[in-house]
């Protein structure tokens, strides 16, 4: 795919940008959904994001009914035990989100074989779920290919998670709501996308949970279940594409209104963007506004990465793209998931700006505009590295041509449209062949 970005356009009347359904929202709902006898209507989806077809075909393969229409899907589970044998080994293999499937074959009782899931190209480790799974009771096995799991019998227990994360805490969840007995949940994620899929599973009686601490929960299967009924949920806005059209305004020097956000979910994230001095207001409760200034009128700044709600991960190379555009030493400390850091080499090769330190960056920042070259060809490494390095170039006036969009689109769904909104030209190139980082 091939970008170039529109003349500034920054005392322009603002463009209006909807912000969709979060991915890390609908993508465990789904799941969650299967523990559900009954249907589960989601509104606000992002089906055009590229993991949302392969989770469908995942629950269809085990004997659950998907629908879409428009930006509405239902999810259906069928009567009868779900077949796993029968899951789709090559659709779960495509999105990392599958490893949820351990957590709904733990609480229906069953046995699975899954392929390794797939997903971005950022290393991630499994071993939280497993260690989790393996104190509730259950047998896992991972080998090169992918994992056998077999229920236990559900037991009473504690687990700890050795970092908050947010896939383990879900998985763990998941098989909690199977045990009559309680287990305790200590040191997990609090992302409000788990506190959602949390309140569902509670809503439709396949939970019972309670808080037990600042980041620990009581989970076990809810002893009465109510009627089979339809559930209708709105999926939360997606905070990280907020932020992602928040710092694209000011890299393209466009302005812009928010609309179907939430604002109050990216309180850090507003905090350090103002702290740089980025003109962002916020107009209600589901509405912000963008005001690009001079990169010259920017501050340098110091932030670090937390598990929320402290600045988010998913974040951090997009803001770390903006502040290579800013004047100043920035210190980016990532104290989450260190491996983001591959999207640094792309953004290196047009302007040699960050050095990494072990798990922190040092950006020195530059407002000023490059010489030629114009055209630059990059690789996505993941969603939002990829989406990162795009803007940075774009910013810079440069004619992007962009290799591996579809890591990018797992997350963000089209990019060309994403992009349009903010004045850039897009058209696919799917013949030529390039060096991916030559500049």
């Amino acid at each position: 795919m091939e970008f170039v970005r529109g003349e500034p356009a920054s005392d322009a009347v603002p463009t209006h940008y909807r912000v969709g359904g979060a991915k890390n929202h609908l993508l465990p709902l789904a799941y969650a959904s299967l523990l559900s006898i009954g249907s589960t209507r989601v509104s606000n989806t992002p089906t055009a994001i590229r993991d949302w077809p392969p989770t469908a075909q995942c629950l269809r393969s085990i004997g659950a009914s998907v629908t879409v229409a428009g930006d509405a899907i239902s999810i259906k589970r069928l009567a009868g035990s779900l077949n796993f044998a029968a899951l789709d080994a090559a659709s779960a293999a495509e999105t990392r989100y599958s490893l949820l499937m351990l957590g709904v074959a733990a609480a229906e009782g069953a046995e699975l074989t899954l392929p390794m899931p797939g997903g971005c190209g950022l290393s991630r480790q499994h071993d939280i779920h497993i260690e989790g799974l393996r104190l509730m009771g259950h047998t896992v096995h991972e080998g090169p290919s992918g994992f056998t799991f077999r229920a236990g019998r559900p037991r009473a227990c504690a687990v700890k998670l050795r970092v908050p994360s947010v896939g383990a805490t879900l998985n763990l969840l998941l098989a909690a709501t199977g045990s009559v007995e309680p287990v305790h949940l200590y040191n997990i994620a609090r992302e409000p996308e788990v506190t959602a899929v949390t309140d569902y599973l509670v809503s439709r009686g396949v939970a019972d949970v309670g808080d037990i601490g600042e980041r620990a929960i009581m989970v076990r299967k809810a002893p009465v279940r109510p009627p089979v009924t339809e559930t209708n949920i709105a999926l939360l806005p997606d905070r990280i594409i907020t932020v992602t059209a928040i710092v694209a305004a000011q890299l393209l020097q466009r302005a812009l209104i928010l609309e179907k956000t939430n604002p109050f979910l990216i309180t850090k994230e507003l905090s350090v963007l103002r702290d740089i001095n980025l003109n962002v207001q916020i107009i209600d409760d589901t509405t912000i506004l963008v005001r690009p200034r001079s990169f010259f009128e920017l501050r340098s700044t110091t932030l670090e990465t937390a598990p929320y709600p402290g600045f988010s991960t998913d974040s951090q190379p997009i803001v770390s793209a903006l502040l290579a555009r800013i004047s100043g030493i920035s210190e980016v400390k990532e104290f989450v998931f260190t491996s983001r850091f591959q999207y640094v080499t792309s953004i290196n090769r047009i302007r040699n700006c960050i050095e990494i330190d072990g798990d922190r960056l040092i950006i020195l920042g530059d407002p000023s505009l490059p010489s030629l070259p114009q055209m630059v060809h990059l690789k996505a490494t993941d969603i939002r590295g990829g989406m990162a390095a795009c803007l940075f170039a774009l910013s810079l006036g440069h004619h992007v041509e962009l290799a591996n969009i579809h890591e990018i689109e797992r997350g963000y769904g089209s990019v060309d449209e994403f992009l349009s909104v903010l004045g850039v030209e897009c058209c696919e190139n799917s013949a030529r062949i390039f060096d991916p980082y030559t500049v």
